[in-house]
């Protein structure tokens, strides 16, 4: 089990005909084109931690942002990492350590809401990713390119349905890199499509319920295994497939603060290592080894 939690200056979306109750950071009001932000996220293994000693992990970064004219803006990101000692399931037995460390830098244009036949509201995002971590240097990686959306449709007075894919293309000058932390090959990413459905009922003004289905898609760029003798190589693991479900719960407490809480049930159905893998009869089962807590809280000033 892994347990996380966020925190973004943000604010959610919503219109006359519909409502995004997952979020992407919109423009605050204010008399200024310009604001700051911050965003962090923590994760911890809960198996790690009840065997003693698990590692913490976070993603955080610092944002100015820029509105323009029409209601959309732009931000640069300035991302970095941080991590505990300890262990966790990935390495085993090797304890970890503590560690800061900067990310790939970040520009962000989330364009402003519009609508297509069948009122669906979009809300969408384009991101440029910068190598400057110590990991897409050492993979020798040009720039990464992300989008992502949020799609809603009012059902009737209080039901609604959202789609949220992610998409992003990473552009690598190699194949395989070796890991500057552990010291093995690894296969670069070159695709990545994250994406779920999720049925909303609104309670209330406070209140969110919602159940959703989706997935998770890697497809790694491919070596001979003649030049590079790596366990993809050998097995022609060279894409990973993963389903996802769960239900989420989202309370508002105030205009400056949102939570967003997904019980998620991920099993990893191809591509994986055997020790990794599951099966499709997992899906729904919440196993210890395929759940994750997420708590994401939402903060705007």
């Amino acid at each position: 089990m892994i347990f996380r939690i966020s925190f973004v200056a943000a604010l959610f979306l919503s219109s006359g005909n519909a409502s995004a109750s997952s979020v992407i950071e919109v423009p605050i009001d204010g008399d200024t084109r310009f604001w700051v932000s911050g965003f962090s996220l923590a994760s911890t293994e809960a198996k790690a931690q009840q065997e003693g000693g698990g590692q913490t992990s976070s993603y955080n970064y610092a944002s100015l942002n820029y509105a323009t004219d029409y209601g959309s803006h732009w931000a640069l990101r300035v991302p970095f990492t941080y991590n505990t000692a300890g262990f966790n399931n990935f390495n085993q037995d090797e304890n970890q350590k503590q560690g800061l460390a900067l990310a790939d830098l970040l520009i962000d244009y989330t364009y402003n809401a519009y609508l297509l036949p069948g009122d669906i509201e979009v809300f969408s995002r384009y991101r440029l990713e910068l190598p400057t971590s110590k990991f897409s240097i050492a993979q020798k990686k040009i720039a990464g390119l992300r989008f992502d959306a949020i799609a809603t449709r009012n059902i009737n007075r209080g039901l609604y349905l959202e789609y949220w894919p992610i998409f992003r293309w990473n552009i690598h000058t190699q194949t395989v890199y070796e890991n500057p932390d552990e010291g093995f090959l690894s296969h670069t990413k070159r695709y990545e499509f994250d994406h779920r459905m999720t049925l909303w009922y609104r309670a209330n003004q406070k209140f969110y319920f919602g159940f959703y289905i989706g997935g998770e898609d890697t497809w790694l760029n491919e070596s001979d295994v003649d030049v590079n003798n790596t366990g993809r190589a050998r097995d022609g693991r060279f894409a990973e497939h993963l389903l996802k479900v769960g239900p989420s719960i989202r309370f508002t407490l105030n205009q400056h603060l949102t939570f967003l809480f997904n019980l998620q049930n991920g099993v990893p159905l191809w591509g994986y290592a055997p020790d990794r893998a599951g099966k499709v009869s997992d899906l729904g089962q919440f196993k210890p080894e395929h759940t994750q807590f997420v708590l994401l809280s939402f903060i705007a000033f």
